[in-house]
């Protein structure tokens, strides 16, 4: 992989510290960190190795070494001081781990401790092509928008409103607001109000998702604009 494709072209932002504070958290053994660390990053990886490894390979193991991978102090060391996105890095480490898969050494490896990763490392593998990064971005995407929605049904669990139900009604059931009025027995001036509501604070709770994965207020709202568009070249796109 080219270097290049660690970071943006022309950006010379630098990964945000939030994210690298979280990571050496979770790197000196505190299980709530690694937890969340988990929970966050987990998914997209797995999704994307499942639909590349040849049968056979565990991607299961490989999503697993991918987030230990980026838990090695040495790594956490480089990865900090470089330049690009977190996203970017993520995807650069998965396909790495999916590189050396079918590698005898990578399996020995397995057996006896897994072996430290550099960012040099990434640099040695085939760029990622548009199918790739298009696959992982909507993994990332729908990952970012399901714990946006965690905390909107959280939060609306908490005020006793009926703002993240009406929202799941409209987006994931497709109903008009006419439907979901029936649905919930409200009335369609009240299903429009909570649906607005939600749409609003759905996109601050996108943004405090992101935020720590960014540098800079720009970076932010560069991201955001990416992942809802391609989200929305998937299905209906939510309001900010």
């Amino acid at each position: 992989m080219a270097r290049s494709d660690l970071s943006p072209s022309g950006d010379p932002s630098r990964f945000a510290s939030t994210v690298w504070s979280e990571l050496r958290l979770a790197a000196g053994k505190d299980a709530g960190a690694q937890a969340a660390l988990y929970r966050k990053y987990r998914r997209p990886v797995l999704k994307f190795l499942e639909r590349r490894v040849p049968r056979g390979v565990d991607a299961e193991l490989l999503a697993d070494e991918v987030l230990q991978s980026m838990l090695d102090p040495a790594f956490l060391g480089q990865a900090d001081a470089a330049k690009g996105r977190f996203r970017d890095l993520l995807l650069a480490m998965t396909r790495h781990a999916m590189f050396n898969a079918g590698r005898k050494e990578r399996a020995e490896k397995r057996g006896g401790g897994r072996g430290r990763v550099s960012l040099d490392d990434l640099t040695t593998d085939p760029p990622a092509d548009e199918e790739e990064r298009g696959d992982f971005d909507r993994l990332f995407a729908k990952e970012v928008m399901a714990h946006a929605r965690e905390r909107l049904e959280g939060e609306a669990a908490t005020r006793k409103s009926p703002e993240a139900e009406v929202l799941r009604l409209f987006y994931d059931g497709g109903k008009s607001q006419k439907e979901i009025a029936e649905a919930t027995a409200l009335s369609e001036a009240a299903v429009n109000t909570h649906l607005d509501r939600a749409r609003k604070r759905l996109g601050r709770h996108i943004r405090d998702v992101l935020s720590p994965l960014v540098a800079t207020r720009q970076e932010l709202e560069e991201e955001i604009k990416h992942l809802l568009g391609v989200l929305s070249r998937r299905g209906r796109r939510p309001a900010r």
